[in-house]
């Protein structure tokens, strides 16, 4: 979990960095994501919480939008990466981390 945390820092830091209008690694930050994309696999296959409704989509559609944004990270696109930017948090990670404490408690 540590390793994912890191790699979606660095995520986070260069959405920060493009907001800022700054220049961001975006070779580092393409790898990074795609990291995170792997680890989203884990939580539909094999690892899927069948206690929390929905775990396998949303960690189908967060996998998807990660690779979207590594994507647009070797395409240099950084209109693309500021849109997916705003929305990978709360759309993709904190849903599901939200539906988990929900039904765990």
């Amino acid at each position: 979990m540590e390793a994912i945390e890191e790699d979606w820092k660095a995520v986070e830091g260069a959405i920060s960095q493009l907001h800022k209008g700054a220049t961001a690694d975006l070779a580092s930050t393409e790898t990074a994501a795609r990291r995170v994309a792997q680890a989203m696999r884990c939580a539909y296959d094999p690892f899927e919480d069948k206690e929390v409704p929905n775990f396998a989509t949303m960690a189908k559609e967060a996998e998807a939008a990660l690779n979207a944004f590594a994507e647009s990270c070797k395409e240099g696109n950084k209109a693309a990466l500021m849109d997916l930017g705003k929305t990978l948090q709360e759309q993709h990670c904190a849903r599901c981390h939200d539906a988990t404490e929900e039904a765990r408690g």
